[in-house]
């Protein structure tokens, strides 16, 4: 008997749109945190989509900015 459920009978999309929680957002996402978020953005566009490109890419963006990894770890986990 088949068990799977699909979207239709009570199944979950496996991709759904996230909104982010306007607490978080005020709280994490910051006027001094905003231009290396841009930058982070950017640089993921154009980066390859593997484990060392990004994590070269948050790399450069802590180099570039001076900021420490939970200053941009946070803002980027509630986005």
């Amino acid at each position: 008997h088949n068990t799977s459920r699909g979207p239709g009978k009570g199944g979950v999309r496996f991709h759904q749109d996230v909104q982010p929680d306007a607490a978080e957002l005020d709280k994490h996402v910051t006027d001094g945190v905003r231009p290396a978020l841009s930058m982070l953005g950017k640089m993921l566009e154009a980066c390859a989509w593997d484990k060392a490109s990004i994590a070269e890419a948050i790399k450069e963006v802590l180099r570039a900015t001076g900021l420490k990894m939970p200053q941009l770890a946070m803002p980027v986990r509630v986005l």
